[in-house]
């Protein structure tokens, strides 16, 4: 099956993003390694929340996270550039052939 991941900001968020790798070919029982790398553009800190679409989402439940830094705000100050690693299981073979993993940004507003 294959695996695409990508990333994408909501709100104007003033960062720059990227995935490594964009795209793996994996069978149920393999763990696929990803690298998310950030950087703040603006002149002020940024933090952000990240949500995780998993599509399909009704087959969603096969591809599990196993660890994922990502979960829990991100703070940047000016110009910095943090690099995250998230790490996924395939649990069983899905119906689907194909998942896309998107990594969305967004303002955290401290709700």
């Amino acid at each position: 099956m294959r695996v695409r991941f990508g990333v994408a900001t909501r709100d104007a968020i003033p960062m720059e993003l990227s995935v490594s790798p964009e795209e793996v070919r994996v069978t149920p029982g393999d763990r696929v390694r990803v690298l998310v790398r950030a950087k703040n553009l603006s002149t002020r800190d940024v933090v952000a929340r990240v949500s995780h679409r998993i599509e399909p989402k009704a087959q969603a439940d096969s591809l599990a996270v196993v660890q994922c830094p990502l979960l829990l705000p991100v703070a940047l100050k000016s110009g910095q550039i943090e690099e995250f690693v998230s790490e996924y299981v395939v649990l069983r073979d899905p119906a689907v052939k194909e998942f896309e993993v998107t990594y969305v940004f967004a303002r955290d507003t401290g709700s």
